[in-house]
């Protein structure tokens, strides 16, 4: 995880660039004095005028959409209690440059989630767009931490939300109003992903959070056709001490923990690998490191890979085509510590069926 436990339930807002530049201009030839002046706003800037580099959105999903040209991310949006009140919906035409777009969900009346609403990703998926994101509901809302398990009335989990009319929405609820997610419901899962497999089977990745279980687990389980449920038992994939690179978060209950944040499955047709990308704690702090499946399948066997992709303080990736094709790696990052927590996007590249370090 990118912060204490607490981390992600904020008030976050997105901060709007209002800075202009100052360029020097040329000497006068006649006055020897010199003049400055604004640097001008491009017209893309001022229709979009939210920049990636000012936008304090954590977990970052950026979906990459062909039909429209355009990329879209969902954030979340809090009550003044810090109870979920939206997704945001928030578009961009290069990826750099952004602007909200209205809402892309409101909870139902019957909606049974009142805690959390973490890491909001977007699928295409047999011609709907899905939602995968994390909720809970506490019993009381005032103590919010996920070392408190008998504050739980619903441990935290993956629900899905649904849209028929494309990328932005809206989306409703899928799950039944009596259910709130399709992960197990005895555990403290988070940040659940979709991965579809060469026969074109679904299926859901999603972290065993260290507080119930302290090694933090990468678990992966098909789901039905239309997404609403998990089918069978959970595979365990791997811990998070099995990386050489992970170090501990500290100690709880006299045990030592450890992360998986934020796993995520990509498949590189040259080699055949599968490819996990996962999040946790690195001697440079947050980062991102990737386990190697050779066999192709999402039940592997995983073999850990012994450097971290990043030492900039960052991770929660994504790993997607941006619309010219080329593979870039989405994630939050402090920039090697130095500030506040921004959403950005890198290149990234694959060699030998694994991928190269960012940083």
């Amino acid at each position: 995880m990118s912060m204490p436990m607490n981390r992600k339930r904020k008030l976050l807002t997105v901060m709007m660039s209002v800075a202009s530049a100052v360029v020097a201009m040329a000497s006068s030839s006649c006055s020897g004095s010199s003049e400055s002046a604004p640097e001008q706003t491009t017209p893309v800037q001022t229709e979009y005028p939210i920049a990636i580099n000012t936008m304090h959105h954590n977990d970052p999903f950026f979906f990459a959409d062909e039909e429209s040209q355009m990329y879209y991310h969902v954030h979340p949006r809090y009550n003044l209690n810090g109870t979920p009140a939206a997704l945001d919906l928030f578009e961009s035409p290069n990826l750099t440059n952004w602007r909200q777009a209205g809402v892309a969900w409101e909870p139902s009346r019957t909606f049974l989630g009142n805690n959390d609403c973490w890491a909001p990703d977007i699928y295409k998926y047999k011609g709907k767009h899905y939602i995968f994101v994390t909720f809970s509901r506490i019993r009381d809302i005032s103590e919010i931490s996920h070392w408190n398990l008998e504050n739980f009335e619903i441990k935290a989990g993956t629900t899905v939300f649904v849209s028929d009319k494309g990328p932005k929405g809206p989306y409703r609820e899928l799950l039944p109003a009596d259910k709130l997610n399709v992960t197990p419901s005895d555990w403290m899962c988070i940040d659940g992903s979709l991965y579809v497999d060469d026969e074109g089977n679904p299926w859901m990745i999603y972290s065993g959070e260290l507080t119930q279980f302290y090694d933090g687990r990468v678990y992966a389980q098909r789901m039905s056709d239309d997404l609403s449920s998990l089918i069978g038992e959970p595979t365990l994939l791997f811990t998070a001490s099995e990386a050489p690179w992970v170090r501990n978060s500290g100690v709880h209950d006299g045990k030592l923990v450890y992360i998986t944040d934020a796993p995520y499955a990509w498949k590189d047709p040259a080699s055949g690998n599968l490819i996990m990308i996962f999040s946790s704690n690195s001697d440079s702090g947050y980062a991102m490191g990737q386990a190697i499946s050779k066999s192709g399948s999402i039940l592997g066997p995983w073999e850990q890979q012994p450097e971290r992709l990043n030492t900039d303080t960052g991770g929660h990736g994504h790993v997607f085509k941006d619309l010219d094709g080329n593979l870039r790696i989405s994630y939050h990052t402090r920039n090697f510590g130095t500030g506040a927590y921004v959403s950005t996007v890198k290149p990234i590249s694959i060699v030998d069926g694994k991928f190269q370090k960012i940083n």
